[in-house]
């Protein structure tokens, strides 16, 4: 997140992070937060965590198909068997 989030006025908030990385293994970041504190205006939190690979689990009622191409791919989910209503 790059954008402003203020905080309510007092002498502490909680701050929500979500965890979601790109790539499998060790992930670091930091979360900063700057506040009008004379002693300490600049706050720096070291957050850590494991990225896991998780397979997609496809539903046996789908027939999931890609392209590639252009510049980019698509996903193309058709259902089968089954009621079409």
């Amino acid at each position: 997140m790059e954008q402003p989030s203020p905080f309510p006025k007092g002498p502490q908030a909680t701050c929500y992070v979500r965890f979601a990385p790109q790539q499998v293994g060790a992930v670091t970041d930091t979360l900063v937060t700057v506040n009008n504190s004379a002693s300490q205006p600049l706050l720096k939190v070291r957050l850590t965590g494991t990225g896991e690979y998780v397979p997609l689990a496809i539903p046996q009622n789908v027939l999931v198909t890609m392209k590639r191409g252009g510049g980019g791919q698509a996903v193309a989910v058709t259902p089968v068997g089954g009621d079409s209503a």
